[in-house]
């Protein structure tokens, strides 16, 4: 019994005297994750000890509960700020191998922030912090035409963005258009954002208008395009086509049926002249 007593305290002693000699790292100052992805914080005692009667905490800057907690050999899911139950555990199950890494479950803007990791054992108390950069990728931008007299005023509207992206518009060859435009944004409900922009096109010969969504630092990013013909969206041009060709029809129709004289000399490129 002596020396079960005498070897137990020789092994606190040295684990006391190991946990004073530690230091606790992060491997990076900062993380970087998607939107709706998991991500693990990284967090490491060097050397590796066990932290098996140890308290491990990690908190995040401006929460009053601790998003993991883990004290008296068992993981406190009730200490957990509400935000994070059940979205958090360590990536190591093995508390003897000095990974207290944590891993963060379905990434949400309001997770971005500054993380501290700390171990508490034998009166001493260790920290290391980073932070983590979180970012969503929009969808397509969504383009729209509205006619105004003497110009063509186009909307650019691009949701699900974060943090707020950049929006430029170019013509085919890269470069900036340079007519009046104008940019909003809208927070979504889950923080993701929603950006608009307006751009005013004086009547001219046909073009190419794209629209560029990005995220700054990315090259990842979201375009759409449209042709203006003559200062006018391509699509109304075949409308008019489209009318063009009615008006042609009816005029055979009448003819055919003797209901009213209507003289011969009438040709397609006529009734198109008019239309125009």
């Amino acid at each position: 019994l002596f020396k079960h007593l005498l070897y137990l305290w020789s092994t606190r002693n040295l684990s006391s005297f190991l946990f004073f000699a530690v230091k606790l790292k992060t491997s990076e100052s900062t993380c970087l994750s998607e939107i709706n992805k998991n991500v693990i914080l990284p967090c490491h005692l060097d050397p590796a000890v066990s932290v098996l009667d140890s308290e491990v905490k990690w908190e995040k800057k401006g929460l009053t509960s601790p998003v993991f907690l883990y004290t008296n050999r068992r993981v406190a899911l009730e200490e957990h700020h509400e935000q994070y139950k059940e979205r958090t555990q360590l990536n190591s199950e093995d508390k003897r191998t000095g990974d207290l890494s944590l891993s963060l479950k379905n990434v949400k803007v309001t997770d971005e922030g500054r993380y501290t990791c700390s171990v508490k054992a034998h009166g001493r108390e260790i920290q290391a912090s980073l932070d983590l950069s979180v970012t969503a990728q929009g969808g397509k931008p969504v383009m729209t035409v509205d006619e105004e007299p003497g110009n063509v005023k186009l909307k650019c509207i691009s949701r699900g963005w974060y943090p707020k992206p950049q929006l430029k518009w170019t013509h085919e060859d890269g470069s900036a258009v340079t007519e009046y435009s104008e940019l909003f944004e809208e927070v979504e409900h889950d923080g993701r954002i929603t950006i608009t922009s307006y751009l005013s096109i004086r009547d001219q010969y046909d073009q190419k208008i794209l629209c560029i969504v990005q995220l700054s630092g990315s090259k990842e990013r979201a375009v759409s395009r449209i042709v203006i013909s003559r200062g006018r969206p391509q699509h109304l041009a075949h409308l008019v086509a489209l009318i063009c060709m009615i008006l042609v029809l009816c005029y055979i129709i009448m003819c055919k049926k003797g209901k009213n004289k209507i003289s011969t000399e009438l040709t397609f490129s006529d009734v198109a002249f008019y239309i125009f």
